[in-house]
């Protein structure tokens, strides 16, 4: 693919984005915006925030991600896969930095009941949440679009930095816009609309999404967008397992989410 096949615009839209990503990425994790996210965490728990190994999954997804950005800008890749992913990827980097540059913005210590700050502390958590959706959205998008884009010849790193980056990422998101929904719902202005009732339901939903990531929209021709939704689903729900401060039938649940999960990962392989 020739360098004129992406229009200058998205061209230079998708090195910027990237860019973007990492370096927000880095500023956060050195500690130069603030508090890191690590921290913030501690103070805001929830039932199914996975321990924390499984976080570092965000290495592989940056990296596979960056792959496919030199893909896609030296022509390793077909125009219609390029076309049909640079919006979405760099629509997702967006609001993955614009939940960044919100987290770090949320109170050191959690409020309680009646603190004048919770409101506050509310409306900042719920925005994360709509970010965090957004993202995944935008990212599961790129999916749709790649079966849409025609091109059945894809070549492995296509497979690899293209479809399985991007079902990875999507998949991690899913997982992560549950816990930033969980998060909100603790801060709820007039108390905690929390519970593990609630916990068990954002983990089925998790898992239940994932099945259609998987079964639905990752099938051939890009099976490796599946098997990414698929590795990052099963890699959260084990994160939420292994927790210390994950209720037993929130446990339960992760592990029943991990078969449905398995199920979508077989189903993307033997659907044509």
């Amino acid at each position: 693919m020739a360098s004129e096949d992406i229009s200058p615009y998205w061209k230079g839209a998708l090195g910027v984005g990237y860019a973007a990503l990492i370096a927000v990425n880095y500023a956060s994790l050195s500690g130069k915006l603030g508090r890191t996210n690590a921290s913030i965490s501690a103070s805001y728990p929830t039932e199914i925030t996975p321990a924390n190994w499984a976080f570092s999954i965000w290495g592989p997804i940056f990296l596979l991600q960056g792959a496919g950005v030199g893909a896609m800008m030296v022509g390793g890749v077909s125009p219609e896969v390029a076309k049909a992913v640079v919006p979405s990827w760099f629509a997702t980097w967006m609001f993955e930095n614009f939940w960044q540059l919100q987290f770090i913005r949320i109170p050191a210590e959690k409020p309680g009941n009646g603190a004048p700050k919770r409101a506050h502390c509310f409306r900042a958590l719920l925005s994360c949440a709509c970010f965090l959706v957004a993202a995944q959205t935008s990212m599961l998008s790129a999916g749709v679009k790649l079966q849409q884009s025609g091109d059945v010849g894809g070549s492995w790193l296509q497979s690899v930095t293209i479809d399985f980056a991007s079902g990875l990422n999507a998949g991690w998101l899913a997982a992560a816009s549950g816990i930033g929904i969980w998060q909100a719902l603790d801060l709820f202005p007039s108390g905690s609309k929390t519970s593990p009732r609630l916990s068990q339901a954002l983990v089925c939903a998790v898992s239940v999404y994932g099945l259609y990531g998987s079964a639905a929209v990752g099938v051939k021709p890009i099976q490796g967008f599946g098997l990414g939704y698929t590795a990052a689903t099963i890699w959260a729900l084990a994160g939420i397992k292994a927790s210390p401060g994950t209720p037993p039938q929130v446990k339960s649940a992760a592990a029943g989410g991990t078969v449905v999960a398995a199920l979508g990962g077989l189903a993307c392989l033997l659907r044509t």
